[in-house]
């Protein structure tokens, strides 16, 4: 059980990671 928080920790990380990139792409092609 204790290793769920974590590993939901990592993978919104990674997600939220994601987004910043696609963000910033989007910006930059602007």
């Amino acid at each position: 059980m204790a290793e769920k928080p974590h590993i939901n920790l990592v993978f919104i990380g990674h997600v939220d990671h994601g987004k910043s990139t696609l963000v910033g792409r989007l910006l930059y092609d602007l």
